[in-house]
């Protein structure tokens, strides 16, 4: 038994003499014994057997190459070039990995069978070798063609803008590519990195951040061209707009009123004067809210006109959005559509500072639940609504199975409207968006 121990301990050195001369690198040999000094191994170059060798398992896993320790990883893991042996202890052949590993993990290479080289497996044929090139994805094939200068580059200039928090080695791992997707996602407008195009357009504009000086032997001025200035537009007469308060309206839908803001003191007035100059049977509600008293006195006069409300789809910050005392205006429509979100809470404090409770309301809230319950039922608001309502201290966006329930019946002369008034906010807000360019 000692001599086949010792066979055995001569296959594993032998193993280890040919996989050093395989491997090339500038570093020194890693110092003291691999079972007690791995874990403070760094920028050297040593071999660790990751279990014990016996009789009856002398392929042991074995791993040489580099030992780095890049910024946030765990010490006494592999980094760098390397090759390992693993076997699955049950045959004669084992896995040969040869390539790159980031923090013990292997990134990209070859991987081949091996033949073991033991007394108990002597007698055994060798296998074919089986090679198979590991898949790179584009983006990390572009980054690793780039030359060590550029990948450093790549990585230093996405660390000054916080995307990249690990050290700058060259190497491409999780930390590189999610910078990469990050900053394309932000600056990009998230280009479909599975074409070839758009990853050399990140790249180029990733090395562009911070470019390397070019040696002049006089230094030339650029001047840029005069950019002549863009000619005005009268959105209000494009577009054909009037406005009343919170109001808004266009020729474009003659037959709707737009309240696209906040909700805000007197715009009662404004609404009554706006059914005064145009015929009205629509609103389209995208509002934070605002004043409850306002919201509540607005809604009565939509009650009273049996006028239909609509939150749309789009708005001019996104998706359409009637919250807090704009749900009141919404609730009280002859009929009634959501096609965007609709939203409610527990009403705030005059001051805005606290949010009011109702075991601590005093006299004068009181009085504005009552209005608020008050009002919604006459609107045949279900009572479930309240419950959503005055138990929520945050924002409760409803469902889409309880927005069902909320939703009516629509006349087809009405739902015509919808999408007219869609394609009108979303071509107002294009609109907008470019004048302040």
């Amino acid at each position: 038994m000692k001599n086949l121990s010792l066979k055995i301990c001569l296959v594993i050195a032998a193993l280890f003499g040919s996989v050093g001369v395989g491997f090339a690198s500038d570093l020194p040999k890693c110092k003291g014994s691999p079972s007690e000094n791995v874990v403070k191994w760094h920028n050297c170059v040593g071999t660790r057997i990751y279990s014990s060798v016996s009789w009856h398992k002398p392929e042991s896993d074995i791993y040489v190459g580099e030992w780095k320790r890049p910024s946030g990883v765990e010490y006494g893991k592999p980094n760098g070039k390397g090759i390992a042996y693993h076997s699955d202890g049950r045959s004669c052949t084992g896995k040969k990995l040869d390539g790159i590993w980031y923090n013990g993990k292997f990134q990209n290479g070859v991987t081949s069978n091996y033949q073991i080289k033991s007394d108990r497996c002597q007698n055994k044929a060798t296998p074919v070798p089986i090679k198979k090139i590991y898949p790179l994805s584009i983006l990390h094939e572009a980054f690793n063609k780039l030359s060590q200068e550029n990948r450093r580059r790549v990585q230093s200039n996405l660390k000054d803008l916080g995307f990249y928090k690990f050290s700058i080695d060259g190497l491409y791992g999780e930390g590189t590519s999610s910078a990469l997707k990050e900053y394309n996602k932000q600056y990009l407008n998230d280009l479909d990195l599975n074409k070839s195009i758009n990853v050399e357009k990140l790249i180029d504009a990733v090395l562009k951040l911070n470019p390397k000086p070019k040696l002049k032997e006089k230094p030339e001025i650029e001047i840029e061209p005069k950019k002549e200035p863009k000619p005005k537009r009268d959105l209000e007469k494009e577009f054909e707009l009037s406005f009343y308060g919170s109001f808004l309206h266009t020729e474009r839908v003659p037959n709707a009123l737009f309240f696209l803001n906040e909700i805000e003191q007197y715009d009662r007035f404004e609404f009554r004067k706006a059914l005064r100059n145009h015929d009205i049977d629509l609103v389209v509600l995208s509002s934070p809210g605002g004043s409850v008293w306002e919201g509540l006195s607005m809604a009565g006069i939509i009650h009273d006109r049996e006028l239909s409300t609509y939150i749309p789809k789009i708005s001019g910050n996104g998706e359409g959005d009637c919250a807090s005392a704009c749900s009141f205006m919404f609730f009280a429509g002859d009929t009634r559509t959501v096609e965007g979100k609709l939203g409610v809470h527990q009403f705030y404090s005059g001051d805005g500072s606290k949010k009011e409770k109702v075991e601590e309301v005093q006299e004068g809230t009181q009085f504005t639940v009552s209005e608020i319950i008050g009002f919604l039922n006459e609107f045949e608001t279900p009572s479930w609504v309240f419950e959503r309502m005055f138990q929520q201290s945050e924002m409760y966006y409803f469902k889409e199975k309880e927005l069902l329930q909320l939703e009516t019946e629509v006349p087809d002369e009405i739902k015509e409207n919808y999408e007219i008034s869609e394609k009108f906010i979303g071509e107002l807000s294009k609109a907008i968006d470019e004048t302040k360019d």
